[in-house]
């Protein structure tokens, strides 16, 4: 809703001339009306248009005590003139507020209802004038505590109990800085939901507002409010209707199931055959890729610009082709650990054959030299167990990227090879949960876990955090960072697959006191 005075636009430094003269038939008009109508912000209507007579006044009394002393006897030094206009801002502001709870009061209204029904209370009118004049001509220090003990009046200004008092003091606080740092006018409002404190209304001029007119905005924001109370009635009718029917038991589901029909598996064949293919894909044609294009797509973050990552010991470039670069959307926040930030993304690329191709993979984001090198270590990790010979139970490595800018961050990209078995717990909560694993699964542990050790790598970190399941016979091991490449005793490794017995002890028996604390993992933790 934009307020608008005669001539367009509110020029906010304009507004703050004190000599500007005021429509007086326009001001009786609309006071009349906002008062009549909607039986509010009379006061302060009031109070924002009739300042300026009331300082005019106080410079006609100031002239008559030069000019005619014997008119003006009670003022017979100039401290008690000076004194003055302070006072009679002090008693007005009192009276101000004094009559503003008296009216709320006997309205048993604030200003975020306008008597429309329950629902309104989702809009408010920040009226400006109650602090704005007060603290326009320094008076903050005086009248604070008058004003702290009207703000705990129930009956003042907001509906304390559903926004709460902190905030719209807060809110006060923000408003009194505009208005004392020249940024906005004291002679005005905005308006706006409660809910969203910088979503307002343009500056307001209140008595030269005329297109359109201060009635007419209120009048506009009244079938505002009307309008979304019947919009919200409807659709709690709706909901309403909805929990009414009846609902089944789990046993009623499981019977009347329906089978999977020959499309639908056909359907996910195709799916499932278009993965396959497209990860065939990423293996051949990532390690071509010299640039990596991230972008963040989730919760607040909306990146406005792709970041640049460049593929680590790769020289750069000063412009990339399209079949030279892979872009990364990521999607959400895994989890965070020592070895950086996990994210959830989408990797896309401009293959060969002029297709575009798809896949979900995990990024890895470190910041530092620390989580640098940890997550350096654990690349090199992947690359000799691939060299080794290990096919299976590890994620596909899509490379390793560095920042453009700086060295300080470094960016890990594999694909994504499903949930954890820690996640799969019931209540993870409970040191006795545990989570229901195939046995298919659990003699593919086994064989990944042996086809490590074959490699020459004691995984070191063996938990349910780093051990995913993607199928029933489809599983990985990852989170290789604190891996040991051609460990000088075989029974290390020996240890290291009894202490993975599923379900049994996690982490291994070999973990160290500093892993446990570094990765705050208890002692003992049953699957």
């Amino acid at each position: 809703m934009k307020g608008h005075s005669g001539n367009g636009n509110v020029n906010v430094e304009s507004e703050r001339d004190p000599r500007r003269k005021y429509d007086l038939t326009s001001f009786i008009i609309c006071s009349l009306l906002t008062q009549t109508t909607f039986g509010t912000d009379f006061v302060i209507l009031n109070l924002a248009v009739w300042t300026p007579w009331i300082n005019e006044a106080i410079l006609i009394l100031r002239v008559v005590a030069v000019f005619k002393p014997t008119l003006y006897s009670r003022f017979s030094n100039m401290v008690a003139l000076l004194a003055f206009p302070v006072i009679l801002k002090i008693v007005r502001a009192t009276i101000l507020i004094y009559n503003l709870v008296k009216w709320r009061r006997e309205n048993s209204i604030t200003s975020t209802n306008y008597n429309v029904g329950p629902y309104a209370d989702e809009y408010w009118v920040l009226e400006s004038t109650t602090i704005l004049e007060m603290v326009d001509n320094g008076l903050v220090s005086l009248v604070s505590p008058v004003m702290s003990r009207a703000l705990h009046s129930p009956y003042l200004v907001m509906d304390l109990n559903n926004i709460g008092l902190d905030r719209y003091i807060s809110a006060l606080f923000l408003w009194r800085l505009a208005v004392h740092a020249k940024a906005i006018s004291g002679f005005g409002d905005r308006e706006g939901p409660k809910t969203g404190i910088f979503r307002q209304s343009n500056l307001i001029d209140v008595p030269r507002c005329k297109a359109p007119a201060y009635g007419k905005i209120h009048i506009g924001l009244f079938l505002a409010i009307t309008q979304d109370a019947i919009d919200r009635i409807g659709q709690q009718c709706k909901e309403a209707h909805k929990s009414k029917k009846r609902r089944r038991s789990a046993t009623a589901l499981t019977s009347n199931k329906r089978p999977r029909t020959r499309v639908a598996i056909a359907q996910e064949r195709r799916e499932d055959d278009e993965q396959r293919e497209n990860i065939e894909a990423m293996k051949k044609e990532c390690p071509s890729r010299s640039l990596a294009m991230i972008e963040l797509r989730y919760d607040v973050y909306n990146s406005p610009a792709l970041s640049s990552f460049v593929r680590f010991n790769h020289p750069e470039k000063t412009s990339y082709g399209p079949q030279e670069y892979l872009s990364i959307v990521l999607t959400s926040q895994i989890a965070a650990g020592a070895t950086g930030i996990a994210h959830e993304g989408q990797l896309k690329l401009l293959a060969s054959d002029e297709k575009v191709r798809s896949v979900k993979v995990v990024v890895k984001l470190a910041f530092g030299a620390e989580q640098n090198e940890r997550l350096r270590h654990e690349f090199d990790i992947y690359e000799h167990l691939v060299a080794g010979g290990v096919a299976g139970g590890i994620p596909i490595i899509y490379g390793l990227f560095e920042d453009v800018e700086s060295d300080a961050v470094a960016l890990g990209v594999m694909t994504h090879v499903g949930n954890s078995l820690w996640s799969l717990k019931p209540d993870k909560k409970d040191p006795e949960s545990k989570a229901h694993i195939p046995e298919p699964a659990k003699a593919a542990f086994l064989r990944a876990l042996s086809a490590i050790h074959k490699a020459g790598v004691r995984h070191r970190d063996i938990r349910p955090e780093n051990l995913t399941l993607v199928d029933d016979d489809l599983v990985a091991i990852i989170d290789l960072d604190m891996a040991e490449i051609n460990p000088s005793e075989s029974a290390t490794k020996t240890r290291e697959m009894r202490s993975y017995v599923p379900p049994n002890e996690f982490p291994s028996s070999e973990t160290t006191p500093e892993t446990i604390y570094r990765f705050k993992v208890p002692r003992r933790r049953r699957l």
